[in-house]
């Protein structure tokens, strides 16, 4: 896995580069050419008048008033139930969002105006990821098998207040948190309590952010997040199979399939969030590197007394880099 993380990471350096050697910024006219540094000057000059004028912050002053990010996402995953089982493996999936700050400006003639009357400078945050991983099942006791497949997708809603100073902006954001994982364990032959099981979490995020700007059009930010969970169901599919003989003469075999579902419900748990974000603003895309570790810790479920079935104490964690594209 540590193999896998080091070329991800090579590959998102080499990607950097390349963009960053892209987005250089211009050098200055020689020293020599007065007209074109006096041109350069003035231009510069009616740039930050026009700035200062707006009344906006200089953390402001390249932000959309609605961006859309895409980007694709790379993690390591472990799932870990103490005692009984264990998935770990690597996931790849896609990022989408948008982030919309109703409260910036349309125009720099309207700027001041915009401040005096955003006094909650309220941002409205969508997510949605989607991922796929194959990951090894290991059960202490029964055996191991490679490779099985699972899949997860996650939706988010935030919303919250700004606070911009000259360089550096903090949000503060709550909202409502949707995920869900599939995950099929009857590709193992060692297990015969193996089965395909999804689970769903429903869970609120309180969470910080701080964004602050450096030069040539650089910028990095922090990100944590304590997400309060709200519910949890964990759904397991039994598979029954017999099979029906008949005689005399050289029987024909049928065999007959019935599913049947096991709903252990979950009331306790937390999980915690955090990130790292380097990004480059360009004239109409932005890149944006993210770093980020997501951790579960999810508390034993109730009991299915007709089946003597629960969802033991589990913790999921996800550790991985996202490079998005804004625009």
């Amino acid at each position: 896995m540590i193999v896998k993380l080091s070329r991800i990471v090579v590959v998102v350096l080499s990607v950097v580069s390349i963009l960053s050697t892209g987005c250089a910024p211009v050098p200055p006219p020689p020293a020599g050419d007065d007209s074109s540094a006096l041109t350069e000057d003035k231009s510069f000059a009616r740039t930050e008048a026009k700035s200062s004028a707006s009344g906006l912050p200089a953390i402001t002053r390249d932000l959309r008033r609605l961006t859309w990010e895409v980007g694709p996402e790379a993690y390591y995953y472990k799932y870990v139930e103490e005692g009984f089982m264990q998935l770990e493996g690597m996931y790849y999936g896609l990022n989408l969002g948008f982030t919309l700050r109703n409260w910036l400006p349309t125009s720099p003639e309207l700027s001041s105006e915009a401040m005096d009357i955003a006094f909650w400078k309220l941002m409205l945050r969508g997510e949605a990821r989607f991922a796929f991983g194959d990951v090894d099942y290991e059960a202490p006791g029964w055996g191991s098998v490679d490779n099985v497949g699972d899949r997860t997708f996650e939706v988010r809603l935030l919303v919250g207040p700004e606070f911009p100073t000259e360089n550096t902006m903090f949000t503060v954001f709550t909202g409502l948190g949707y995920r869900y994982l599939h995950n099929d364990t009857r590709t193992s032959a060692v297990d015969p309590s193996a089965y395909e099981r999804e689970s769903q979490y429903l869970y609120l995020p309180l969470g910080a952010q701080m964004t602050s700007q450096l030069s040539h059009g650089w910028s990095w930010g922090l990100a944590a997040e304590l997400d309060v969970f709200l519910w949890g169901n964990q759904r397991s599919h039994i598979d029954w199979y017999w099979i029906e003989l008949y005689d005399p003469g050289p029987p024909p075999i049928y065999i007959w399939h019935y599913e049947e579902f096991i709903d252990n419900y979950q009331e306790r748990g937390y999980g915690l969030r955090a990130s790292a974000k380097l990004q480059k603003k360009g004239d109409k895309i932005d890149l944006i590197i993210e770093p980020f570790i997501r951790y579960w810790n999810i508390n034993e479920s109730n009991k299915d007394w007709a089946w003597l079935a629960y969802e033991p104490t589990n913790s999921t964690m996800e550790a991985g880099v996202r490079v998005m594209l804004g625009f």
